[in-house]
């Protein structure tokens, strides 16, 4: 019987690293349209101005394909909690109680829709959403936006 010799063991091979391969299957992304005098990040549906643990906030953006910046090691959305003059990261797209829809409602436009499930425990206060986008014109260019929703309590 061997026993133990109380030395390390070689590391071994390191794994490919396929953080960046993303494989997807669909129709590819093709440029994005706003409705008729609206901006990309525009809200479309705010928030109710008081809500509670236990409920849920619903907000809907105009946006773009999600494949124009799958924003990894980033977010789509934040939850902000204002704190004094400043807002703060409250939740985002990585937590439980969030979640973020794409749809393509029209053949080039797409709404995001993101709701929170207010958890038991959230401090009272004031909270909006914002929303990170890119929107792909018909010549491939791709440009950054940002929305953000009204502001709404907490109690």
């Amino acid at each position: 019987m061997m026993g133990y010799s109380g030395s390390d063991v070689p590391r071994g091979p390191a794994p490919r690293d396929l953080s960046q391969f993303q494989p997807y299957f669909g129709p590819g992304a093709d440029h994005d349209e706003r409705p008729a005098g609206r901006a990309f990040g525009d809200t479309l549906t705010q928030p109710v101005a008081k809500t509670a643990p236990g409920q849920q906030v619903t907000v809907e953006f105009v946006t773009g394909h999600p494949r124009n910046n799958p924003r990894r090691g980033g977010t789509f959305f934040e939850i902000q909690r204002l704190s004094g003059d400043h807002w703060l990261r409250h939740a985002d797209d990585g937590d439980w109680s969030t979640k973020y829809h794409w749809t393509r409602t029209e053949p080039h436009r797409s709404v995001a829709r993101i709701t929170w499930d207010v958890p038991p425990g959230t401090p009272a206060g004031r909270y909006r959403v914002q929303h990170y986008g890119d929107s792909r014109n018909a010549a491939g260019a791709v440009t950054s936006f940002t929305g953000t929703s009204n502001d709404f309590d907490v109690e």
